[in-house]
């Protein structure tokens, strides 16, 4: 999915997609109120499968056809989940697979991810987000300039950041810390400043940094216009995060400081003290291996 609200006029973004298909979620509502034979989505016989194709579809579409798409299964499960009264607050998330491109998903209401896609035809693949926060994370790590509002700042900062990227926890405007990673333009005149979304301690902040990070890095990688405007030192070192042994700890030592800093935030002040020194030597470990400060 990816072209939908463009042709609309409106943004192309994750949540703005996710809004949108509540619309789909409500007609299929009504579907399951006026049509009380239709089968449920994983007894329906319906696979998954991504054909190109015009419109959104319901739930009676795609059990006539025989397949659905992401947002056609998750706007269905996410109605069923509600009519039948096993989730009343299950509701459409969506989060980006690449540039300009997104996939749609059941956000239960314990905020952990159920994707019909998976079961009924799509690969499963070990980077996909399990839990709200984690695709949350997923979507902090696209660049505005390039795939529209997916993160808050980008642009050419007035201030040299030398002859390498930069990492660094700040203060985010909306409160809470923030990953902030700045890269140097190639013709000297600032840097491209991204930064993520706010975060409630500095082991989300930088488990969010290493995601922004391994994303330019992939990004520079397969596109010369982005590569083309930055500095070749500091693109060639975002490029070097893809060597599998290294991206394979930097995930790993991101995915820890993330489940940590879940655990500080739910203490409120309470955490047992290990938890917070493990956290601070995670923080630690990405911020050498990311250039953190």
């Amino acid at each position: 999915m990816g072209s939908a609200l463009p042709r609309l006029g409106l943004p192309s973004r994750a949540d703005a997609y996710a809004a949108a298909l509540e619309g789909l979620v409500q007609y299929d509502d009504l579907l399951l109120d006026l049509n009380p034979d239709l089968p449920p989505l994983y007894a329906s016989g319906a696979r998954y499968e991504a054909r190109p194709h015009g419109n959104w579809r319901g739930a009676d579409q795609i059990v006539d056809e025989g397949w659905g798409d992401c947002e056609g299964l998750s706007a269905w499960r996410v109605a069923e989940l509600r009519a039948t009264g096993e989730d009343p607050f299950a509701r459409v998330g969506v989060y980006h697979t690449g540039p300009r491109r997104y996939h749609a998903i059941v956000l239960r209401g314990d905020d952990t991810i159920e994707d019909p896609s998976v079961p009924l035809g799509l690969r499963w693949r070990p980077q996909m987000p399990t839990t709200r926060d984690e695709m949350n994370a997923v979507n902090g790590m696209w660049i505005q300039e390039y795939v529209p509002a997916t993160i808050d700042i980008i642009g050419a900062d007035a201030e040299p950041v030398g002859d390498n990227f930069t990492t660094e926890i700040v203060q985010h405007p909306k409160g809470g810390v923030a990953a902030q990673v700045k890269v140097p333009l190639a013709d000297g005149s600032g840097s491209l400043v991204a930064t993520s979304s706010p975060s409630e301690n500095e082991a989300v902040a930088a488990a969010k940094a290493a995601n922004i990070i391994l994303g330019l890095g992939k990004k520079i990688a397969t596109d010369p216009t982005l590569a083309a405007r930055l500095l070749p030192e500091a693109a060639i070192q975002l490029v070097l995060y893809q060597q599998p042994k290294l991206k394979a700890f930097i995930e790993e030592a991101s995915k820890t400081a993330m489940n940590l800093g879940k655990q500080i935030a739910k203490g409120a002040g309470n955490v047992a003290e290990q938890v917070v020194t493990r956290a601070a030597n995670v923080v630690s470990s990405l911020a050498s291996a990311l250039k953190f400060w």
